[in-house]
Parts: structure tokens; sequence; C-alpha cells
């Protein structure tokens, strides 16, 4: 009985007018504007927090240029359980937050009567899915900084301009990846 009213509810809900699911789609992006962009903020932070502890670990001690070797990069590559549970920490709230207002949003919506509650085991469980997912992203640039580091060597180049690589690329990741991530990891 229940299914049916939610399933009545929602058939109702598309079949209103574009310009009323233009109006509410408005609202949505008002709602969730701020959300992503808590997101990109965090994702950020974490992504500069990486970037310099790599740049500390492969400034000291103080080496000659040629005195990093591929094997001494796993020493000072990030600890890839280590950071995705600071990534993890730092989106929970975000990832409460935007599940909160996507709940409310869709029982407005739909004029359902449900209280979040984020104990909630279904609701944990959705959090918990989004942040393994974010997570991975860890792997990613934990893969990506590797492979600069050996070019690097390979190329003969000084611990200066394999900090400079490392540089442009967090940058580079910072902007594309948190816009890309804010919008897929709170939607997605």
């Amino acid at each position: 009985e229940q299914k049916k009213m939610l399933r009545a509810k929602v058939e109702q809900f598309f079949q209103r007018r574009p310009l009323d699911r233009e109006s509410k789609w408005m609202r949505m992006i008002k709602t969730t504007k701020p959300i992503e962009d808590k997101f990109r903020g965090k994702y950020k932070r974490w992504l500069m927090e990486l970037r310099e502890e790599l740049l500390k670990k492969l400034n000291a001690p103080v080496r000659a240029p040629k005195e990093l070797t591929k094997d001494e990069i796993e020493k000072i590559l990030f600890d890839p359980a280590k950071a995705k549970r600071r990534l993890t920490s730092l989106a929970h709230g975000v990832y409460v937050e935007a599940t909160q207002k996507g709940i409310e949003s869709a029982m407005n919506d739909l004029g359902g009567n449900f209280a979040f509650d984020v104990v909630d085991p279904k609701v944990v469980d959705a959090i918990e899915k989004r942040e393994l997912v974010l997570s991975k992203s860890t792997d990613t640039l934990r893969n990506r900084v590797k492979r600069d580091l050996e070019k690097g060597i390979e190329a003969g180049e000084t611990i200066h301009e394999m900090q400079d690589r490392l540089k442009q690329d967090f940058n580079s990741f910072s902007g594309a990846r948190s816009r890309r991530g804010s919008t897929t990891r709170r939607c997605g």
C-alpha cells in the first residue's frame, strides 16, 4: 500500500510542468552549491597537506641530484591508508550534510514524512559507500606522484626540479579533481 502511494507520487512528480521542474532544479542547485564548495575546500586542503608532506620528505635530508633512487621513492610517498583516513575524516561532515539535504529534498518533492537520522543503518551505509569511492582517489594520486618522481630520476632532475614538478602536479590535480570530485562525489 505504501509502495503504491510512493510510486504514484513519483509519477506525479515526473508529470509536472517543465517550468515547475526547472524551478525545483534551480532550488536544488542553490542548496547543493554551498555543499559542493565545502567539499572542494576540504579536498584541496587534503591535497595541500599531502603536497607539503611529500615536499618535506623529498627535501630532507638534502640530497645530491643523483642520490635519489627509485627504491627510495616508496619512502618518500605518503602512506595510502593514512591519507585515505584523513580524506574520509575531512569529507565525512560534508557527506552527512549532503545526504541530509538530499533526503529532505526528496521527501519534500514527494510529500513524504521522514526524519533524517545520521545513525540510521541505511544512511550510514550510503555515506560509507560514498567515502569508499572517494578514498580511491588516494591510490590514483599516489601512483601519479610515484610515476612523476620516477620520470624525474630518469631525466636526471635535481631535487628542486622534482619539487617543482610535484607542485605543478598537485596544483593541477587540486583544481580539476576537486571540481569534478565535488560534483560526482556529492551527487554520484
